[in-house]
């Protein structure tokens, strides 16, 4: 059986198949969340406050099920597309990161050009999802990195240079913890 979100039609893309299930993805807390609300309210004024039934409970899972049946395809399709110029995801996380933060991900390709031009195409790129355990209830930061051949000094001018040049003014309007380092 196909997938409908995951079949292309037409003249859809990769990048359509995942904005239709973005689309999915959002609307999901919007389609099942006021039900669940509505029932357990129902519950609530037949049972009495505080009283958590069947169907209130039943309504919940339903609508976590949905949510994790609609972030696998997601993952998977996010982790497809991601511009060639990085390393292929093997971390769902990274994929998670990149749905949640769309801007990111729209900014990927640009970056990556942007790296290119300043540090040459002897580059490795990839992304990496850092957090600190000791910060608690601080979001992750992604990364994206360069290995490049140049040494460690050449490598930080170059990065200065990206930086001061084009990377400073980009990401003061990008509301993500998306940084760019080179090793």
């Amino acid at each position: 059986m196909n997938n409908p979100y995951l079949t292309p039609t037409g003249d859809q893309d990769e990048c359509a198949i995942v904005a239709n299930l973005l689309r999915e993805w959002n609307l999901c807390p919007q389609k099942y969340e006021p039900l669940s609300q509505r029932i357990r309210d129902e519950e609530e004024s037949e049972l009495g406050s505080g009283a958590t039934g069947a169907w209130a409970q039943q309504s919940m899972e339903l609508t976590k099920m949905w949510c994790k049946v609609m972030a696998e395809p997601l993952t998977a399709a996010i982790g497809i597309i991601v511009p060639p110029e990085y390393e292929r995801l093997s971390d769902g996380r990274i994929a998670a990161f990149l749905l949640e933060h769309w801007a990111v991900f729209k900014l990927l390709p640009e970056a990556a050009s942007k790296i290119i031009h300043y540090f040459g195409r002897d580059i490795r790129l990839s992304l990496k999802l850092v957090h600190d355990p000791e910060d608690v209830g601080v979001e992750p930061t992604l990364y994206a990195v360069i290995r490049t051949q140049c040494s460690p000094r050449e490598a930080m001018a170059i990065l200065r240079k990206f930086d001061n040049e084009w990377w400073l003014d980009v990401s003061q309007d990008l509301d993500a913890p998306f940084c760019i380092t080179a090793i």
